[in-house]
């Protein structure tokens, strides 16, 4: 009887989201390379962990590499104060253009032309010296899912650069990543982790860092946990509290990548 329950709710689930007209179908986000998996359960999930790391519906959140949209749909509706999302693929600007903002005045989108190996390629700025198109102490919540995870540490410095400048004091960082420590180290040699990363590079402030294929650097990139937050404090986003993901072969993982919380410093102003 479990099984028909379970069976039932994931045909209703399926229905609703075929007639929710803010979310594409999976041809058109597969055509644009990004959005895959159950866009309606993973954008509620996240919504969930938003919320426990201090989302709330006065907030002005900003969504950096929004897609199609994935994490704005269930803020719809809840969210009073504004919600910008950004990104360097033109397809689902376009279309959360016409489903999303079109429909609430408080949702806006914006493309930027940044270069990127995956969802970019022909981009004309580069990662590592663009500005965000905000004012500074913008946003009280910024979330960033599967972002840096596409990102090398000259465009993760420069983005953590420009996330200290646009979410005012107190307010939140919420960062998936792959993190790397002695455990996640022992998983990827013995090829547990469903993500490898077999090559290594470095940088002067995160120091090593490992590349899934370095002929295309923005595949999936994964830094040292004690890096990341040593740098996310030195621009004054204390992290708050760090959730283990299942990529690394982890039983209990909160999501597939891990997750970063952060909360921007008062004296950083």
């Amino acid at each position: 009887m479990a099984d028909v329950r379970d069976g039932l709710r994931r045909t209703v689930a399926r229905v609703r989201s075929i007639a929710d007209p803010m979310v594409p179908r999976g041809r058109v986000r597969g055509a644009a390379g990004c959005g895959g998996g159950d866009f309606v359960r993973i954008g509620d999930d996240f919504f969930a962990l938003f919320r426990r790391a201090g989302l709330e519906p006065a907030h002005d959140v900003l969504d950096v590499g929004c897609g199609f949209g994935r994490m704005a749909r269930p803020m719809v509706g809840w969210l009073q104060g504004s919600y910008e999302g950004f990104d360097v693929a033109p397809e689902p600007i376009e279309w959360c253009r016409s489903r999303i903002e079109r429909r609430n005045p408080n949702f806006g989108f914006t493309l930027l032309d940044v270069a990127n190996d995956v969802y970019n390629p022909d981009g004309g700025a580069s990662a590592a010296s663009i500005s965000f198109p905000y004012g500074d102490d913008a946003f009280d919540f910024a979330v960033l899912t599967s972002v840096f995870t596409h990102l090398v540490a000259a465009e993760l410095r420069r983005y953590l650069d420009e996330l200290s400048r646009v979410v005012r004091a107190g307010g939140t960082v919420f960062a998936t990543y792959f993190l790397l420590d002695p455990d996640v180290e022992l998983a990827l040699r013995e090829g547990r982790a469903w993500r490898p990363m077999p090559d290594v590079e470095t940088d002067p402030e995160l120091g090593e860092y490992r590349l899934a294929d370095r002929s295309a650097p923005s595949e999936a990139v994964a830094y040292r946990r004690d890096a990341v937050e040593a740098a996310h404090s030195s621009r004054g986003l204390e992290v708050e509290a760090v959730w283990p993901g299942a990529w690394s072969g982890r039983a209990g993982g909160i999501t597939a990548h891990d997750v970063v919380v952060s909360r921007v410093r008062a004296a950083t102003r």
